[in-house]
């Protein structure tokens, strides 16, 4: 798993998420990750998926990630300042940094 500098947040909480080894079953995938701290948030992260949800150990991906738009690998959140979203690349040979007004 790539270091990651910052906290990544909840794309839908902003709080901060915890490193979590993701095992699911149905499709065979184990793998390094990120999820939601907040109680009974479905919300996981990974630098392949993006941001999805678990439902009783199913995957449910999101359609909109958050590309980089130099080599498309999935952005995280870094953090939000006021209406502004700050995005951070986790490739290392990149770390492009894109800020969204919200």
């Amino acid at each position: 798993m790539a270091e990651y500098p910052k906290s990544i947040r909840c794309d839908q909480h902003l709080s901060r998420m915890v490193k979590t080894r993701l095992r699911l079953a149905g499709i065979q995938f184990e793998t390094d990750g990120f999820r939601c701290a907040e109680p009974a948030c479905t919300r996981h992260y990974t630098e392949a998926h993006g941001y999805f949800d678990v439902l009783d150990g199913s995957v449910l991906i999101d359609k909109f990630q958050q590309r980089c738009p130099k080599c498309e690998t999935a952005m995280y959140l870094m953090e939000r300042e006021a209406e502004v979203e700050v995005w951070l690349c986790p490739a290392p040979q990149c770390g492009h940094v894109q800020r969204m007004i919200t």
